[in-house]
């Protein structure tokens, strides 16, 4: 989720100016602008397994420090 690799030019849609596609073809986005920074500012993923096992991690941008979470729980089954 920190794959900060740009797209070829070649292959973006043209549907804005193309340094501005190309700077967000990434997956994960930090660009520089006049106003400041600018880009990803959370990523979160949620596993669950067949056991009922769930796992939620967060990792966000605040002040410009990265906190990140990890929330567990089961999910019980109905009888």
């Amino acid at each position: 989720m920190r794959d900060k690799v740009k797209a070829d030019k070649s292959r973006l849609p043209g549907i804005c100016s193309i340094d501005w596609e190309f700077n967000l073809s990434s997956i994960f986005v930090e660009i520089d602008t006049p106003l400041g920074c600018f880009g990803t500012r959370s990523t979160a993923a949620l596993t669950i397994r067949a056991d009922g096992e769930v796992s939620f991690y967060e990792i966000h941008l605040e002040k410009d420090v990265w906190n990140e979470s990890i929330v567990n729980y089961r999910i019980q089954k109905l009888n």
